[in-house]
């Protein structure tokens, strides 16, 4: 990521818990801000201004829009190494990215729902591995 000249001087004006605490935002955005108070070892109202300032704000906001477009982007080509390697024919290999795939599928991570449907996570068991292999693959046929 390229900053301009007020950018960076925006950045070098942070702290260095305020640079770590943008680090944590980033990286867990999940984790509770008074983790990250307890953390850093600064008060939570310091940890409350710190989310709500717009400078640091900005920053986490460009960082996380910039991991999800590497994500994104790379996406296509991690389908097309799932589908090679469902292919293989070294039995480890197509086991091992079918036991991928159908963890992520049955979790939700490829298909939009709320719960697994019990009635694929069903049939998945039931399989052998090389038909659980053609299921999967005709599975996130459409995922590319």
């Amino acid at each position: 990521m390229v900053l301009s000249d007020k950018k960076k001087s925006e950045v070098e004006a942070l702290t260095d818990k305020q640079k770590e605490f943008i680090k944590i935002r980033v990286s867990d955005p999940a984790k509770p801000l008074q983790d990250i108070a307890k953390e850093l070892k600064v008060t939570p109202p310091t940890i409350s201004r710190w989310n709500g300032n717009s400078t640091i704000r900005n920053i986490i906001d460009e960082h996380s829009k910039t991991a999800l477009q590497i994500a994104l982007d790379a996406q296509p080509e991690a389908m097309r190494v799932l589908r090679r390697s469902l292919k293989s024919k070294d039995q480890r290999i197509a086991v091992d990215a079918a036991k991928y795939l159908t963890k992520n599928v049955l979790e939700s991570k490829f298909v939009i729902s709320t719960k697994p449907d019990p009635k694929i996570e069903q049939h998945v068991k039931d399989m052998d591995n090389e038909n659980c292999v053609e299921y999967l693959e005709k599975l996130t046929n459409g995922a590319e």
